[in-house]
């Protein structure tokens, strides 16, 4: 179904936007 899919996005970007925003910051301190 697409809503069991959507919800796999939905995991997915809450996982890895976290992430991608601690290695934006980690390179604007250094």
């Amino acid at each position: 179904m697409e809503i069991f899919s959507l919800i796999l996005i939905i995991g997915a970007l809450v996982v890895v936007v976290p992430m991608a925003i601690r290695v934006f910051r980690d390179r604007d301190d250094r």
